[in-house]
């Protein structure tokens, strides 16, 4: 696997992006880690991958407490 970064750029809410902010720092998880965790759980696990699938409002919108049960679990250690 490339350990190279690449840099890229997301547009998110910004009361979602505060609101991730906030269990950031509770959990001591910063969006780079969040994201990488995501992305490889995402690439790598069929089962997580189609349960994210479903957990999204079509207007980009996200239910915070799917959210928090989704990801707490399983990335945010």
């Amino acid at each position: 696997m490339n350990m190279k970064p690449t840099a890229t750029t997301v547009k998110i809410p910004q009361d979602l992006y505060a609101e991730f902010k906030v269990l950031g720092v509770r959990r001591r998880m910063t969006l780079q880690s969040f994201v990488e965790r995501a992305v490889y759980l995402f690439v790598n696990d069929e089962e997580w991958r189609n349960n994210f699938n479903g957990k999204f409002y079509p207007s980009g919108s996200i239910n915070l407490d799917i959210f928090e049960k989704t990801f707490s679990g399983s990335l945010i250690q």
